[in-house]
């Protein structure tokens, strides 16, 4: 019962919401695609330091049951109250002709053609991107999943201080969402991209050399993981808009989300799997110190292709 209701219902929940919200928005600001997606993801990254707390006193005072029921009636009146003031962005701000839709020309703009999701998934840029956004995603889901254990198992924490340190790495989510979306703009998505990798590579490493007498290596790699991991969520939604149109970004992100699905599957499965194993969670940043250079592999591969492309519709 969990499983399907948790599991498959609120997760298609979370799907619909978060796809269509993200989606909308970075569609009012053509201009500014990147600090709009930021700026919205960023909201869901702070919705787990909200919540935690009043799930936990909710368990702690009454039962996880009641937990569940409170806290989904009161999610179901705020997103039902919130959907009859929101718009559909008018098609005369998204569409290519609009001023703003061509103020900023990124370089990883393939044109000014607005694809449907049919054309989109016959683009292998499309396939480059999804397995970027499952390398950017796969840290951040690994870490996030087993916060609290890793803290006590690897660092001897208690479940107090744990639960501090699933807030601090949340609060670095959000703050990587915010940071990103405007350096995307301004530097371009590839670019914040490469910035992220390199930052998450960083942050494995630490993690994994990481024990009881190096708090500082613990500290510095999971903030780093966090910002990174929201990096990479606050980059997507501005990212899949610039390269296959606005128009249709609410399908297009949704399917370019499959990617973040990969990661939230694969990152909790093969740290539990390395610490059933190993007895130890260290080794599982080796795993992610791999997935973050493949995706710098895989975004150099991308700007190749790009390139490739602008110089033959040239």
């Amino acid at each position: 019962m969990l499983i399907v209701t948790y599991g498959l219902g609120v997760g298609l929940s979370v799907g619909l919401v978060y796809g269509t919200t993200v989606a909308n928005t970075v569609k009012f600001f053509p201009d500014k695609r990147g600090l709009a997606g930021g700026l919205i993801t960023a909201c869901y990254g702070g919705s787990s330091i909200i919540i935690p707390p009043i799930a936990t006193a909710l368990v702690t005072n009454y039962h996880v049951t009641t937990a569940f029921r409170v806290i989904g009636i009161v999610m179901m009146f705020i997103i039902c109250a919130s959907a009859f003031v929101i718009e559909a962005c008018p098609l005369e701000v998204q569409h290519k002709d609009n001023p703003l839709a061509g103020k900023k020309k990124n370089k990883e703009s393939a044109g000014g053609k607005e694809y449907t999701y049919k054309q989109m998934i016959r683009e292998s840029s499309f396939y480059l991107m999804l397995l970027t956004l499952t390398c950017g995603a796969f840290a951040g889901l690994m870490v996030i999943s087993q916060a609290s254990p890793i803290a006590q198992q690897m660092m001897g924490f208690t479940r107090g201080q744990a639960a501090t340190v699933v807030s601090i790495l949340a609060l670095f989510n959000m703050m990587g969402r915010l940071v990103s979306g405007t350096m995307s703009d301004k530097f371009g998505a590839t670019g914040t991209l490469k910035v992220i990798f390199i930052g998450s590579l960083i942050a494995s490493l630490l993690l994994y050399f990481c024990n009881k007498e190096n708090l500082a290596f613990f500290y510095i790699g999971l903030t780093m993981i966090g910002f990174c991991f929201g990096g990479t969520m606050g980059t997507f939604p501005g990212f899949t808009a610039a390269l296959f149109g606005s128009r249709n970004n609410s399908v297009n992100y949704g399917i370019m989300f499959i990617g973040f699905a990969f990661a939230g599957l694969a990152g909790p499965m093969i740290m539990n799997k390395i610490n059933t194993i190993t007895g130890r969670y260290q080794p599982a940043f080796l795993v992610s110190a791999l997935f973050a250079v493949a995706g710098m592999i895989l975004i150099i591969i991308f700007e190749k292709l790009i390139l490739l492309y602008k110089r033959r519709v040239e």
